[in-house]
């Protein structure tokens, strides 16, 4: 469901105007290249004209831990200010190197380990006088740039590559392969780290290859929004390990994927007699495979949640296969895929993982390309993962409850279901048990005026919308509560008695309301104008309008008016009596305000254990607003707010929280 993506505006109590800071360092990665930015040349003399080392034969000194080939014209050493760096942006240091003409440069990397994960980066530039080049580089026997044209930039162009080790010793080396007589390739700030933990590539070694179904790390446990077979072979919901894998005969889109490219291949039988007939899902996925694919696009998924993507490959011969995937965060993993054995050498699957977040629009689109000339990687299948264990960015704790009125359950709503993890988050598992919305209203004939429209609940005017949940669920607790609202057409009346949408509480004993749906509220409410008030009226009466006064604003950002036909996110923070019968608001927030909502809080009000959308008072149940996405959160305060609390005062600070999409 779109929606505007504004920053909510969030105040709490504080007791401080401020604040301690902690700051941790973490170790520095060790750096495996030597002379990485070129600070350090040796020189026989003087230092010659334009920072050349070498210049057409003529030697004028060396480049410490770095060797030439027999076939360079020139390279050196410049500063940003000579001819060859003029123009090209900041250096790491004082010098960068540059090859002039043909040649190349390379280092020999000791000390990794086979298995692991590194990341290898570097800077690079053209000279500004030719204004263009074209770089060849390499680490083992990966072409991570192959031949690529580039033009002079400032600043540097800047290359970054996760990659697998398969050797203790690696070269690495830099080429200029454009030819004219004035380029010259730049190069600087060459690192190569073991990669961080946090990583979000993951690759098969020989110890965690794809050997049979035990291997293929699909797991009927985890929920999966994408599981594709490639192949024209393959059959179409075939079974692996109890997750069935749809058939995608070549390229083309649905509304899972597109799939720009596709050299569609049949059954790969050497793979086969590798996981044995008795491996039926991994058998299944070997009956083809797609080669010369350029990309895939993933759709219709949650934004902001995360998900493990997984490529499944295979070594295939001796020939070296590169292929470089590039992630939706702009990361990037490059494996020559017939090292991908075990070993013993023996041809086996393997496992390429990816682990971050959907885009804005509910994608993730991947890369994917061959540096070397003519190569094509062997791919199997894809799959993604809704990554278990995480929790919503907005709290730092899982969610107690949520729903997303997908779809009515028996005679009344979807139910909201306590759940521990943004997996059900997204798929809104519905919940067992007879936990149901119902209809509170003065009218029987109100149900035709509330209920489940394009995945939103619609709510007519005057009547209340409610879930029973269990208090001790909140009780002694810091609580965030947040739905979608839309008002729509729910506008006509002038009465302040709940004039709008809001969440919030309803008093159990107001089973059969009395002329208005607000009988009986607490919480927060929308009008048609985009003013946010706030009510507490479990005892049958509003705050009068005197009171609220200085906390009515209306919603904009940037001078954009309120728009009733435009969804917007609404919460509220709420710090719960430990018997979870009163709560005291600590914490507003409305996307697209700027309004100053510190006469709001500090407000106690009796609570129950009924939770409430509200929608009343219109001058006919012709109108009405809509309501999704609701949730209710535990929120936990950064240790910074709970020093302030423990202390005691009575000013006000922002809490800082991250965004929830």
């Amino acid at each position: 469901m779109d929606q505007k993506k504004f920053s909510a505006k969030n105040i709490g109590i504080a007791v401080l105007l401020a604040a301690l800071s902690v700051s941790s360092a973490s170790a520095q990665a060790v750096n495996l290249v030597q002379n990485g930015s070129f600070e350090t040349t040796n020189w026989t003399g003087n230092r010659a004209q334009h920072g050349y080392v070498v210049h057409n034969g003529k030697v004028n000194g060396s480049i410490p831990n770095w060797t030439a080939s027999s076939d360079v014209y020139g390279y050196g050493t410049t500063l940003k200010t000579e001819e060859f760096g003029k123009n090209t942006g900041d250096f790491d240091g004082d010098y960068a190197l540059f090859i002039q003409r043909s040649g190349t440069l390379s280092q020999t990397i000791t000390g990794l380990v086979p298995g692991e994960l590194y990341t290898y980066s570097f800077r690079y530039d053209a000279r500004n006088v030719h204004k263009e080049s074209t770089i060849l580089a390499k680490v083992g026997d990966l072409n991570v740039l192959n031949n690529v044209k580039y033009s002079t930039r400032n600043p540097f162009y800047d290359y970054e590559v996760t990659f697998r080790a398969t050797e203790e010793t690696m070269n690495i080396s830099f080429a200029n392969t454009h030819g004219n007589s004035d380029t010259s390739v730049l190069v600087d700030k060459v690192q190569l780290v073991e990669a961080s933990a946090d990583n979000p590539w993951t690759c098969s070694g020989t110890a965690d290859l794809w050997l049979s179904d035990a291997t293929i790390g699909v797991d009927p446990s985890n929920t999966y929004t994408h599981t594709l077979n490639f192949g024209n072979k393959v059959s179409d919901k075939a079974m692996v390990n109890g997750v069935p894998f749809a058939k995608v005969a070549g390229k083309g889109a649905t509304d899972l994927y597109s799939l720009p490219n596709a050299g569609v291949q049949g059954v790969d039988t050497g793979l086969q007699g590798v996981f044995g007939t008795a491996n039926t899902g991994s058998n299944e996925m070997a009956k083809g495979f797609f080669t010369s694919m350029t990309g895939v696009t993933l759709t219709g998924l949650e934004p902001g949640v995360q998900y493990t993507t997984t490529f499944y490959l295979a070594s295939w011969n001796n020939t070296i296969r590169t292929g470089e995937f590039t992630a939706p965060d702009g990361t990037s993993f490059i494996l020559n895929e017939n090292k991908l054995r075990t070993e013993n050498g023996g041809r086996a699957g393997a496992l390429l993982t990816w682990t971050g977040y959907a885009s804005e629009d509910g994608t993730l689109d991947f890369g994917i390309h061959s540096p070397h000339s003519g190569d094509t990687v062997h791919i199997y299948g894809i799959s993604n993962m809704v990554t278990p264990g995480q929790t919503p960015d907005s709290v730092n704790t899982n969610l107690l409850l949520a729903t997303n009125f997908g779809g009515p359950n028996g005679n009344s709503y979807e139910g909201m279901k306590v759940i521990d993890t943004v997996a059900d988050v997204v798929n809104f598992i519905s919940p067992a048990g007879s936990e149901k919305w119902q209809l509170r209203e003065n009218e029987s004939s109100a149900t035709v005026y509330s209920f489940v429209e394009n995945g939103a609940l619609r709510t007519g005017a005057n009547s209340v919308n409610m879930m029973e949940i269990d208090s001790s669920l909140l009780a002694g607790k810091w609580i965030d509560i947040s739905a979608d609202l839309k008002i729509n057409t729910l506008r006509g009346n002038e009465k302040p008695n709940a004039r709008g949408i809001g969440i919030g509480f309803m008093d159990e004993s107001k089973k059969t309301l009395q002329g208005e749906a607000g009988i009986g509220f607490s919480g927060l409410v929308l009008n048609p104008a985009g003013d946010l008030m706030f009510y507490e009226n479990a005892n049958g009466s509003a705050i009068g309008d005197a009171d609220i006064s200085e906390s009515i604003k209306y919603l904009s950002e940037d001078g954009s008016a309120f728009d009733v036909n435009d969804w917007y996110e609404l919460d509220m923070t709420l710090a719960f009596s430990d018997d979870g019968e009163t709560a005291t608001l600590v914490g507003v927030g409305l996307e697209g305000s700027v309004a100053d909502y510190s006469t709001l809080l500090g407000a106690t009000f009796k609570t129950t254990d009924l939770f409430a959308v509200l929608s009343s008072s219109a001058v006919s149940w012709d109108y009405y607003g809509f309501v999704d996405n609701v949730r209710v959160s535990e929120y936990v305060p950064e240790p910074s707010t709970w020093a302030l609390l423990v202390l005691g005062a009575g000013s006000l600070f922002m809490i800082r929280r991250r965004n929830r999409k």
